[in-house]
Protein backbone atom coordinates (compact mmCIF):
# COMPACT_ATOMS: atom_id res chain seq x y z
CA UNK A 1 0.00 0.00 0.00
CA UNK A 2 1.25 3.53 -0.69
CA UNK A 3 2.35 5.85 1.94
CA UNK A 4 1.12 9.85 1.97
CA UNK A 5 2.53 12.66 3.23
CA UNK A 6 1.53 16.07 3.66
CA UNK A 7 3.53 19.06 3.55
CA UNK A 8 3.48 22.76 4.59
CA UNK A 9 5.21 26.07 5.84
CA UNK A 10 4.36 28.82 7.81
CA UNK A 11 5.67 32.33 8.48
CA UNK A 12 3.52 34.19 11.18
CA UNK A 13 0.41 32.04 11.25
CA UNK A 14 -1.24 33.82 14.32
CA UNK A 15 -0.80 37.12 13.84
CA UNK A 16 -2.30 36.73 10.40
CA UNK A 17 -5.22 34.46 11.11
CA UNK A 18 -4.25 31.60 9.15
CA UNK A 19 -6.41 28.40 9.83
CA UNK A 20 -3.66 26.87 10.18
CA UNK A 21 -4.47 24.01 13.10
CA UNK A 22 -7.06 23.27 11.13
CA UNK A 23 -5.19 22.87 8.08
CA UNK A 24 -2.87 20.74 9.80
CA UNK A 25 -5.88 18.71 10.90
CA UNK A 26 -7.77 18.48 7.42
CA UNK A 27 -3.93 16.52 6.38
CA UNK A 28 -3.60 14.43 9.48
CA UNK A 29 -6.85 12.26 9.15
CA UNK A 30 -6.08 11.44 5.61
CA UNK A 31 -2.04 11.52 5.57
CA UNK A 32 0.40 8.69 6.92
CA UNK A 33 2.64 11.60 7.73
CA UNK A 34 2.74 15.42 8.04
CA UNK A 35 5.48 17.85 8.47
CA UNK A 36 5.31 21.59 9.16
CA UNK A 37 8.05 23.80 7.95
CA UNK A 38 8.44 26.53 10.34
CA UNK A 39 9.97 29.91 8.63
CA UNK A 40 11.72 32.56 11.39
CA UNK A 41 8.24 33.48 12.98
CA UNK A 42 8.00 36.05 15.90
CA UNK A 43 4.51 35.83 16.88
CA UNK A 44 4.10 31.98 19.03
CA UNK A 45 3.00 30.00 16.10
CA UNK A 46 6.35 27.28 17.01
CA UNK A 47 5.13 27.06 20.28
CA UNK A 48 1.66 26.45 18.78
CA UNK A 49 3.15 23.56 16.41
CA UNK A 50 4.62 22.04 19.02
CA UNK A 51 1.83 21.86 21.16
CA UNK A 52 0.45 20.22 18.52
CA UNK A 53 2.62 17.74 17.71
CA UNK A 54 2.44 16.76 21.27
CA UNK A 55 -0.92 15.08 20.91
CA UNK A 56 -0.53 14.03 17.47
CA UNK A 57 2.14 11.61 16.68
CA UNK A 58 1.82 12.00 12.28
CA UNK A 59 2.98 15.41 13.05
CA UNK A 60 6.58 16.68 12.56
CA UNK A 61 7.43 19.75 12.77
CA UNK A 62 10.67 21.43 11.71
CA UNK A 63 12.12 25.04 12.81
CA UNK A 64 14.72 25.69 10.17
CA UNK A 65 13.54 27.39 7.76
CA UNK A 66 14.45 30.54 6.59
CA UNK A 67 11.94 33.11 5.89
CA UNK A 68 14.01 35.62 3.87
CA UNK A 69 15.77 32.70 1.89
CA UNK A 70 15.16 34.05 -1.69
CA UNK A 71 13.60 37.39 -3.16
CA UNK A 72 10.23 38.26 -4.35
CA UNK A 73 8.06 35.00 -4.35
CA UNK A 74 10.11 32.41 -4.98
CA UNK A 75 10.98 31.98 -1.72
CA UNK A 76 7.58 30.08 -1.06
CA UNK A 77 8.41 27.42 -3.93
CA UNK A 78 11.88 27.09 -1.89
CA UNK A 79 10.14 26.62 1.06
CA UNK A 80 7.30 24.19 -0.43
CA UNK A 81 10.03 21.89 -1.50
CA UNK A 82 12.35 22.32 1.44
CA UNK A 83 9.06 20.51 3.29
CA UNK A 84 7.84 18.30 0.62
CA UNK A 85 12.15 16.49 1.33
CA UNK A 86 11.22 16.64 4.78
CA UNK A 87 8.30 13.26 3.73
CA UNK A 88 9.63 9.81 3.86
CA UNK A 89 6.18 8.78 2.11
CA UNK A 90 5.81 8.09 -1.91
CA UNK A 91 3.19 10.29 -2.22
CA UNK A 92 2.38 13.63 -1.26
CA UNK A 93 -0.53 16.18 -0.95
CA UNK A 94 1.02 20.15 -0.76
CA UNK A 95 -1.19 22.05 1.22
CA UNK A 96 -0.88 25.78 1.85
CA UNK A 97 -1.75 26.75 5.70
CA UNK A 98 -5.43 29.05 4.63
CA UNK A 99 -6.30 25.97 3.04
CA UNK A 100 -8.57 23.00 3.99
CA UNK A 101 -8.77 19.80 2.67
CA UNK A 102 -12.71 18.73 2.37
CA UNK A 103 -13.22 15.25 3.89
CA UNK A 104 -14.98 13.75 0.60
CA UNK A 105 -11.67 14.28 -0.78
CA UNK A 106 -10.06 11.34 1.24
CA UNK A 107 -11.56 8.44 -0.29
CA UNK A 108 -10.76 9.43 -3.90
CA UNK A 109 -7.05 10.33 -2.97
CA UNK A 110 -6.47 7.23 -1.44
CA UNK A 111 -8.26 5.76 -4.50
CA UNK A 112 -6.16 8.10 -6.98
CA UNK A 113 -2.48 6.62 -5.40
CA UNK A 114 -4.20 2.93 -5.22
CA UNK A 115 -5.17 2.69 -8.47
CA UNK A 116 -2.55 5.47 -10.19
CA UNK A 117 -2.80 4.24 -13.48
CA UNK A 118 0.82 5.17 -14.46
CA UNK A 119 0.04 8.84 -13.38
CA UNK A 120 2.73 10.99 -11.36
CA UNK A 121 0.22 14.12 -10.75
CA UNK A 122 -3.42 14.54 -9.75
CA UNK A 123 -5.30 17.99 -10.33
CA UNK A 124 -8.00 19.15 -7.94
CA UNK A 125 -10.28 21.96 -7.53
CA UNK A 126 -9.61 24.67 -5.50
CA UNK A 127 -12.80 27.03 -4.05
CA UNK A 128 -11.20 30.61 -3.20
CA UNK A 129 -13.64 32.03 -0.86
CA UNK A 130 -14.28 35.66 -1.03
CA UNK A 131 -16.14 38.21 0.56
CA UNK A 132 -17.89 35.74 3.08
CA UNK A 133 -18.40 32.29 3.91
CA UNK A 134 -21.25 31.68 1.21
CA UNK A 135 -19.40 33.08 -1.64
CA UNK A 136 -16.59 32.24 -3.59
CA UNK A 137 -14.52 33.35 -7.04
CA UNK A 138 -16.81 31.83 -10.00
CA UNK A 139 -14.68 29.57 -11.84
CA UNK A 140 -15.52 31.24 -15.12
CA UNK A 141 -14.35 34.49 -13.70
CA UNK A 142 -11.97 36.47 -15.89
CA UNK A 143 -10.42 38.32 -13.04
CA UNK A 144 -10.01 35.54 -10.64
CA UNK A 145 -7.34 36.83 -8.25
CA UNK A 146 -5.38 32.55 -7.57
CA UNK A 147 -5.77 29.48 -9.69
CA UNK A 148 -9.12 27.00 -9.28
CA UNK A 149 -7.65 24.07 -11.07
CA UNK A 150 -4.44 23.01 -9.48
CA UNK A 151 -1.46 20.39 -9.20
CA UNK A 152 -1.30 19.16 -5.74
CA UNK A 153 -1.49 15.47 -5.31
CA UNK A 154 1.55 14.16 -6.37
CA UNK A 155 4.50 11.50 -5.97
CA UNK A 156 6.99 12.57 -3.42
CA UNK A 157 9.80 13.74 -6.36
CA UNK A 158 7.63 16.02 -7.87
CA UNK A 159 8.63 20.04 -7.20
CA UNK A 160 6.42 23.52 -6.58
CA UNK A 161 7.33 25.90 -8.58
CA UNK A 162 6.86 29.46 -9.12
CA UNK A 163 4.90 30.77 -6.20
CA UNK A 164 3.60 27.04 -4.72
CA UNK A 165 0.41 27.77 -6.02
CA UNK A 166 0.58 24.05 -7.34
CA UNK A 167 3.38 21.07 -8.10
CA UNK A 168 4.58 20.46 -11.24
CA UNK A 169 1.97 18.87 -13.64
CA UNK A 170 4.01 16.15 -14.92
CA UNK A 171 2.23 13.28 -16.62
CA UNK A 172 -0.75 14.42 -15.08
CA UNK A 173 -4.46 12.86 -14.51
CA UNK A 174 -7.38 15.27 -14.51
CA UNK A 175 -9.68 12.20 -13.41
CA UNK A 176 -10.42 13.13 -9.90
CA UNK A 177 -10.24 17.45 -10.46
CA UNK A 178 -13.89 18.09 -9.59
CA UNK A 179 -13.84 15.28 -6.39
CA UNK A 180 -10.28 16.24 -4.64
CA UNK A 181 -11.81 19.73 -2.85
CA UNK A 182 -9.35 22.26 -1.31
CA UNK A 183 -11.14 25.37 0.58
CA UNK A 184 -8.89 28.67 0.49
CA UNK A 185 -9.66 30.83 3.19
CA UNK A 186 -6.83 33.09 2.63
CA UNK A 187 -9.46 36.13 1.58
CA UNK A 188 -12.03 35.19 4.38
CA UNK A 189 -10.04 36.20 7.46
CA UNK A 190 -10.18 38.69 9.88
CA UNK A 191 -10.25 41.64 8.11
CA UNK A 192 -7.85 43.55 9.62
CA UNK A 193 -5.46 40.99 9.17
CA UNK A 194 -6.31 40.40 5.90
CA UNK A 195 -5.41 43.82 5.33
CA UNK A 196 -1.85 43.80 7.00
CA UNK A 197 -1.51 40.24 5.76
CA UNK A 198 -2.08 41.73 1.81
CA UNK A 199 0.25 44.42 2.70
CA UNK A 200 3.44 42.57 4.13
CA UNK A 201 3.07 40.35 0.96
CA UNK A 202 2.67 42.81 -1.45
CA UNK A 203 5.73 44.47 0.02
CA UNK A 204 7.82 41.49 -0.92
CA UNK A 205 6.00 39.86 -3.59
CA UNK A 206 5.94 42.32 -5.46
CA UNK A 207 9.05 44.93 -4.48
CA UNK A 208 10.15 46.29 -7.26
CA UNK A 209 6.34 48.13 -7.70
CA UNK A 210 5.71 48.32 -3.92
CA UNK A 211 2.13 48.25 -1.96
CA UNK A 212 -1.14 48.07 -4.52
CA UNK A 213 -1.71 51.52 -3.65
CA UNK A 214 -5.59 50.58 -3.56
CA UNK A 215 -4.55 48.58 -0.12
CA UNK A 216 -3.51 51.87 0.80
CA UNK A 217 -6.26 53.70 0.23
CA UNK A 218 -8.03 51.08 1.94
CA UNK A 219 -5.99 51.48 5.31
CA UNK A 220 -6.24 54.82 5.68
CA UNK A 221 -9.81 55.38 4.52
CA UNK A 222 -11.38 51.76 6.97
CA UNK A 223 -8.29 50.07 8.43
CA UNK A 224 -9.25 46.76 6.56
CA UNK A 225 -10.01 45.17 3.42
CA UNK A 226 -13.20 45.72 1.53
CA UNK A 227 -13.89 42.92 -0.50
CA UNK A 228 -16.29 44.41 -2.89
CA UNK A 229 -13.68 47.18 -3.44
CA UNK A 230 -11.05 44.48 -5.35
CA UNK A 231 -13.68 42.28 -6.92
CA UNK A 232 -17.31 42.88 -7.84
CA UNK A 233 -20.44 40.49 -6.59
CA UNK A 234 -20.72 39.93 -10.45
CA UNK A 235 -17.44 37.67 -10.22
CA UNK A 236 -18.60 35.64 -6.94
CA UNK A 237 -21.45 32.48 -6.65
CA UNK A 238 -23.25 31.05 -3.81
CA UNK A 239 -21.03 28.39 -2.26
CA UNK A 240 -22.74 25.17 -2.75
CA UNK A 241 -20.50 22.65 -0.73
CA UNK A 242 -21.00 22.89 2.56
CA UNK A 243 -17.50 23.65 4.34
CA UNK A 244 -14.97 21.16 5.49
CA UNK A 245 -16.08 19.80 9.17
CA UNK A 246 -12.64 21.04 10.47
CA UNK A 247 -13.22 24.78 9.76
CA UNK A 248 -16.70 25.04 11.69
CA UNK A 249 -15.35 26.48 14.74
CA UNK A 250 -12.83 28.92 12.63
CA UNK A 251 -15.55 29.85 10.21
CA UNK A 252 -18.23 30.64 13.37
CA UNK A 253 -15.78 32.66 15.17
CA UNK A 254 -15.35 35.06 12.17
CA UNK A 255 -19.23 35.53 11.21
CA UNK A 256 -20.23 35.93 14.81
CA UNK A 257 -17.41 36.93 16.63
CA UNK A 258 -17.82 34.59 19.66
CA UNK A 259 -18.79 31.12 19.98
CA UNK A 260 -22.09 31.31 22.02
Amino acid sequence: MHRLGASLFIHNGLKYDYCLKESIESVLELCDEVVVLEAESDDGTLDFLHKMSVDNPKLKVFDHGIWECAPHFSRLAILANQARELLTSEWHFMIQADEVLHESSFPIIRRAIREDEGFDTFRCSRINLFRDFNHYVRFDSDRKPCNDVIVRLARQNIEAYGDAESLMPSNVSDKHVSNILLFHYGMVRKKDCLLEKSIAMQSWFFEDRGVDPQLVEMKAKYGEVRPEEILPNSELAELEWAHPKFTSRWVKERETGSLE
